[in-house]
């Protein structure tokens, strides 16, 4: 969350020198790490960042923006590829044979700042030539979110991106990105299950025997103990 590519790698690296002190790697000088295909052999090292682009994908630029990236080294593809909201994007490094651990997390970051760039200026388009149609798209999901008992988590990536359009927009405020990232994780079906297990919730009579629908009935009162603190500018 926050782009922050600093703190993971920090932590991987911490991680992969523990397992070096038990553990023998193939690995040579010239070469780096050694694997079974040409593109993991040297810093061995893949990344990936999740982005949200809502404007981009409303303007049609999705393969233009790919036009921008060197497609022999990152690939850029739905997150979650069956949901009905298409927004939200992983951006992921598929060649590590070429520079240092350092320098290939400087280019990726520079990659990533790119797309960024990009979803910023064409927020800006369509809030200057498509705010009407764009509060009508957020505005329906917050509908969807406030009437609704039960939310699969497609549903609600579809409302995670609309909070994070909003949000780029100008048009919703009391909210910040980590929250808006952290919901991805939050309200997943393994997160839930996990969370009902351990707490006391107490569910209508009829879905009380169901672990699915127990956990779109939670996933329905995050969402909207969510939307409640946010404001919205018509």
């Amino acid at each position: 969350s926050a782009f922050n590519l600093e703190f993971p790698f920090s932590v991987c690296k911490k991680t992969d020198l523990l397992l070096q002190e038990s553990l023998q790697f193939a690995w040579t000088k010239e070469c780096g790490y050694l694997a079974s295909s040409i593109n993991d052999i040297g810093s061995g090292m893949k990344l990936s960042a999740r982005l949200v682009l809502p404007s981009t994908v409303f303007l049609g630029k999705i393969d233009e923006l790919k036009s921008e990236i060197n497609t022999k080294k990152y690939s850029l593809v739905p997150a979650f590829p069956e949901s009905v909201s298409r927004n939200i994007f992983q951006f992921s490094s598929t060649f590590c044979a070429e520079d240092s651990e350092i320098e290939q997390l400087a280019t990726f970051e520079g990659c990533v700042r790119t797309l960024i760039e990009h979803e910023k200026k064409n927020t800006i388009i369509v809030r200057e030539k498509y705010l009407t149609k764009a509060k009508d798209f957020i505005l329906k999901y917050f509908g969807t979110v406030k009437f609704s008992l039960l939310l699969d988590f497609d549903i609600s990536l579809a409302v995670i991106s609309a909070l994070k359009w909003g949000k780029n927009l100008g048009i919703i405020t009391g909210i910040s990105d980590e929250d808006i990232a952290s919901l991805i994780f939050r309200l997943q079906e393994f997160h839930l299950r996990m969370s009902i297990k351990n707490q006391n919730f107490v569910f209508p009579e009829d879905i009380k025997d169901d672990e699915k629908e127990k956990a779109a009935f939670i996933r329905s009162i995050i969402l909207q103990e969510t939307v409640e603190k946010i404001s919205f500018t018509i």
